[in-house]
């Protein structure tokens, strides 16, 4: 495992943290995900690694799947975390009815119930 892949688990184990209050296992998450994502479309998970995106978790709020995403760009790590302590994530947005519409943007989480919705 690569010093970038490190650096992008210990920041996606730190926004879950922030989220949800309790600790997962950044690895089963990614692996969870990548599974889902290549279900719904194998061309997602090749972006992502063209990329060198981290996918570590998803919500599905017809019509978008919502996948979590943690960037190589450490320069954006400390506006991520400021982001997860307001309720914001990272996301690449996939549009399930127009995919070409699909985008990264953000989502909200709901940080009192510890949930993502």
């Amino acid at each position: 495992m690569n010093n970038t892949i490190i650096k992008q688990m210990e920041q996606a184990r730190k926004i879950i943290k922030v989220i949800t209050g309790n600790n997962y296992q950044v690895k089963k998450l990614e692996k969870d995900t990548r599974k889902v994502v290549r279900s719904i479309n194998p061309e997602i998970e090749e972006k992502f690694d063209k990329l060198n995106v981290l996918p570590y978790g998803y919500t599905l709020t017809f019509p978008f799947l919502n996948i979590f995403v943690i960037t190589n760009n450490e320069k954006e790590y400390q506006m991520d975390m400021s982001d997860a302590e307001n309720g914001i994530v990272l996301s690449y947005v996939y549009n399930l009815s127009n995919p070409e519409l699909s985008e990264f943007g953000s989502v909200q989480v709901d940080k009192k119930f510890n949930r993502i919705f």
